[in-house]
């Protein structure tokens, strides 16, 4: 690595996109609220002079009591907002854990608002022949509107400004879309449908926020991340303490955008979870499938043979996401008709997850196959992948668990950090990983990182992150020049986040 890079990158300013686009939804909300109100009797509606007394001494108790907790911090300031839970600023207006909500009087309406920031930095080393770049990116700026209309239907809108239109990997702007009920007879059960993403794998169910590294293992980016895991279509889920099922029927339009074509193609997938082991959130034993069938959309031209529909290809880059240069791609896996023609014309995915929690100590391993079928392909072109983490908690926490999605959730610090002794908390995890697919048909390329990761949090809300992972092996066949460059290199990469959530 040149020296100048040496000097790259920690600091990134927190930014969020404009929320312009988002006014109808709050507009909706904001007359249903209004019109709750209308249907009272006017009586009703006028504050009495002794409530506004009473109003205003409880905002005037609040304000000494913020005065007097500034006047006593003056000396020695620290990050406060992991404090701001389930704070009533009106009867209807609450900031709580997942964001800002406002119900309506009678509690038929919710509106939820919330989001997130991720900002990440990356310096390369031994690096010079694989033309990496350093650098420094927003990873993802979402802001989310959720809540419910009527108690029983459900809805989410989240849109993420720093996903790129038109990328052959992500679909720009929209993640998720959709509206849900759940007033079945048989509790608990939702029905969900729109814009969901697939329900595959543990570190794929768990929030991009949760995660214990900066970025996903080599596998699932290959095979659920990068292809796009949100999808069009309907999902049914339920849960148990001790267990958790979701499955969904849903479009293929990987890298094609959300629409419903006359020829489009679907998907099947489900994922299953369970605790054998079971002594409260901070003691369990999680285990779980997952996997389904995906259907190919292939359409070509019939006087050229060239391919028009969105082809699909498998890839990865090393543990990192400010430079997306991938180590493993198995190119098109449909070529346009003629002379060694291939067509992917369905693969199946099926994995398999175990994950421990004792504590501070936790441990978690997944594997997953993917095996094509088509013109061109054969039973022996079964791609896989696997990784195996260690994480363990020097201040004491444990990595929570959430029933419902069976899945990892959100850490609370015991002591926030301030410069009165709360430290927040302090996390070290280790991670091996490996991906393999190098078959029969198919040139993707094997390769094998090791990656190890702080994590310091501030508070519920406010996140450090560093990674430090190496290339251990990387083996391309001469026939895919685009992966073989990297044949015998073993570059490493620091990466850091800042992370911001409400």
């Amino acid at each position: 690595m040149k020296p100048h890079k040496t000097k790259t990158l920690i600091t990134y300013s927190i930014i969020l996109g404009s929320i312009n686009l988002l006014g109808f939804p709050i507009y909706a909300s904001a007359k249903a609220l209004s019109e709750s109100s209308k249907s009272k009797p006017r009586k009703e509606q006028e504050i009495s002079k002794k409530e506004r007394q009473e109003r205003e001494a409880k905002l005037l108790t609040i304000t000494n009591a913020n005065l007097k907790n500034e006047a006593n911090k003056k000396d020695s300031p620290g990050f406060t907002l992991g404090n701001m839970e389930n704070i009533e600023l009106t009867k209807n207006i609450r900031l709580g854990e997942t964001g800002l909500e406002i119900k309506s009087d009678n509690g038929n309406f919710k509106l939820g608002i919330g989001g997130f920031e991720q900002g990440d930095s990356q310096v390369n080393f031994n690096a010079d022949n694989t033309g990496l770049q350093d650098g420094i990116i927003p990873r993802r700026t979402r802001i989310r509107l959720d809540g419910f209309v009527f108690k029983n239907i459900n809805y989410k809108i989240e849109y993420d400004f720093a996903r790129v239109v038109g990328s052959p990997i992500a679909v720009g702007g929209i993640t998720e879309a959709w509206l849900g009920y759940a007033n079945f007879p048989l509790k608990p059960l939702t029905i969900k449908i729109g814009q969901i993403k697939e329900p595959l794998t543990l570190a794929s169910s768990t929030s991009d926020r949760y995660l214990a590294f900066i970025e996903r293992s080599l596998f699932l980016n290959a095979f659920v991340e990068n292809p796009n895991p949100y999808k069009l279509g309907v999902s049914a889920e339920s849960y148990g303490t001790r267990w958790s099922v979701r499955a969904a029927l849903q479009t293929q339009n990987t890298a094609l955008g959300t629409a419903i074509l006359d020829n489009t193609a679907y998907q099947a997938v489900g994922r299953g979870t369970f605790l054998p082991y079971y002594n409260g959130l901070t003691q369990f034993l999680h285990i779980g499938v997952s996997g389904g069938r995906t259907w190919m959309r292939n359409v070509f031209n019939p006087t050229t043979g060239k391919l028009e529909s969105a082809p699909l290809f498998f890839s990865s880059q090393p543990f990192a996401n400010v430079d997306r240069t991938p180590f493993a791609n198995t190119g098109l896996l449909t070529t346009n008709l003629g002379p060694g023609h291939k067509a992917l014309e369905s693969y199946t995915r099926f994995g398999a997850e175990l994950a421990l929690v004792e504590g501070p100590f936790s441990f978690q391993t997944e594997y997953m196959q993917t095996a094509l079928a088509g013109v061109g392909y054969s039973g022996k072109d079964v791609l896989e992948g696997s990784y195996a983490l260690i994480s363990y908690f020097l201040t004491g926490e444990s990595r929570a668990y959430d029933n419902k999605s069976g899945a990892f959730t959100r850490v609370k610090p015991k002591h926030n950090f301030d410069l009165n002794g709360g430290w927040g908390a302090w996390e070290i995890a280790i991670r091996w990983d490996q991906l393999a697919m190098n078959t029969q048909d198919v040139n993707g390329g094997n390769t094998q990182t090791a990656v190890i990761a702080f994590n310091w949090y501030l508070n519920r809300h406010l996140r450090l992150m560093a990674d430090y992972g190496v290339v251990i092996h990387e083996s391309a066949r001469k026939t895919n020049p685009v992966i073989a460059r990297f044949n015998g290199l073993n570059p490493s990469i620091l990466e850091f986040r800042m992370q911001a959530d409400w």
